[in-house]
């Protein structure tokens, strides 16, 4: 398509084309994008009308307005645009050492786990969960392992209240005034439990030193305190929050035996 365009004296004669860009996908070659090509033929003149009609004279088209992408360039230049235009298809790679074969038929277990989660691909999280009994879908449909589901079942029965915990820490990252209001009043403690199932030896081989819960302290007037540098907050009159007894209730610690 001819064009004019302005060069800060000239108005000039240009021509406007795009050229499609292919990429082969198991020999087939697929549109990915397109080539812009803007190509600059000569200076018309520095009058509109005498360019317009210079322009009809050389091209026998009728004269267009300048184009206002054109304006202030005098040489040739090109752009290229892969925006909406879909390579590979959903049930596909899209990159990595597999680019272009089918998700569906993949047997590689370690790279479907590895490329659902940089890819965020369904097809590739049903296909691994097909594949391998180790992995599993969560309630939110998010991938995630047999035994990570199990420990994360644990840590349920804590916040719910349905099991003891033994504190191996005292309370930390407790802030009375933080930036998000959401935050405000709450702490970490690493915890323990005395095992009765195999989920919750599970859990306790997965946390040697404690797993970490999050619970409102907004009832135990934390007092801060340090030891050789490092900041720690205990209720006040408590020395060490360590090896006390607690259930969860409404994300609360509730002391059952102080020490």
């Amino acid at each position: 398509m001819k064009a004019i365009g302005f060069a800060n004296k000239f108005y000039t004669l240009w021509d406007l084309s795009v050229e499609p860009l292919y990429t082969e996908v198991n020999g087939q070659h697929r549109q990915s994008g397109e080539k812009h090509n803007r190509t600059y033929y000569q200076n018309l003149s520095t009058d509109l009308d005498k360019a317009q009609a210079r322009f009809t004279e050389l091209t026998g088209l009728s004269a267009p307005s300048p184009h206002e992408d054109l304006r202030g360039h005098t040489r040739s230049w090109s752009t290229t645009t892969s925006q909406g235009f879909q390579v590979y298809l959903d049930d596909e790679f899209k990159f990595g050492k597999y680019i272009g074969e089918k998700i569906t038929e993949s047997t590689d277990a370690d790279y479907l786990s590895w490329y659902a989660q940089q890819d965020d691909c369904e097809v590739a999280t049903k296909r691994l969960c097909e594949i391998d009994t180790n992995y599993l879908l969560d309630e939110n449909g998010r991938l995630t392992t047999v035994k990570a589901n199990r420990i994360k079942s644990v840590f349920t029965e804590i916040y719910q209240g349905n099991l003891e915990v033994t504190a191996v820490s005292n309370f930390k990252g407790y802030d009375q005034d933080p930036e998000y209001k959401e935050e405000r009043g709450i702490a970490w403690v690493n915890v323990t439990i005395d095992p009765t199932n195999e989920d919750q030896e599970l859990f306790c081989e997965d946390n040697p030193y404690g797993a970490q819960i999050r619970v409102d302290v907004t009832d135990l007037n934390l007092q801060r305190k340090y030891f050789r540098g490092h900041e720690y907050f205990t209720p006040k009159g408590m020395r060490s929050f360590k090896k006390e007894v607690f259930t969860v209730v409404n994300n609360k610690p509730v002391i059952l035996l102080q020490n």
